[in-house]
């Protein structure tokens, strides 16, 4: 009872400190973006999602990344607000994307990655699409999508990197 008891603590406490990585990746990718053409980001919170997806499961990149939206939303300001809600909307559907292709598929981390960009993109643009009452922003999908795959095989490598070292060391399992 007692090891069930501390393996459980042990989730819970390397999930808290994933939480807080992603955070900073947020935050620190919310003021990179500044320098970026047209509103694209980096995605490098993402890193985090697949190596919890990998590492522990879907439940769990669930809760990390719902935790990293709302605490990061709180953080920046932008809890509420129309950034807040499309940042939801991507979280939303990059997640359900990445569970559901990693349980049917073998995907690499990279490709993985490259749908996790790709739908956090699509999901961004159906909720400025309802908020906006207009479907003018779709065509855009198109480039962001573009540059979806650029971030998407970096965030892919990267993510691949930090889970072949957490496996090697045994930390965090």
């Amino acid at each position: 009872m007692l090891d069930n008891h501390q393996d459980r603590t042990k989730t819970m406490i390397s999930l808290a400190l994933f939480c807080a990585i992603a955070i900073i990746l947020h935050t620190v990718d919310r003021y990179v973006s500044i320098f970026l053409p047209l509103g694209f980001k980096l995605g490098i919170a993402n890193i985090v999602s697949l190596v919890v997806l990998k590492v522990y499961g879907p439940k769990e990149v669930g809760i990390v990344n719902g935790v990293r939206v709302i605490l990061a939303g709180l953080l920046t300001g932008e809890f509420l607000t129309q950034t807040f809600w499309m940042s939801c909307g991507g979280v939303f559907c990059s997640t359900v994307m990445i569970i559901v292709v990693d349980y049917w598929t073998d995907l690499s981390f990279v490709s993985l990655s490259c749908v996790g960009a790709i739908f956090h993109n699509v999901g961004q643009i159906i909720v400025l699409s309802l908020v906006m009452k207009t479907t003018m922003f779709i065509p855009y999908l198109f480039l962001l999508s573009l540059c979806s795959l650029v971030t998407g095989i970096g965030n892919g490598l990267v993510s691949f990197e930090v889970y072949k070292r957490i496996q090697s060391k045994k930390i965090f399992s």
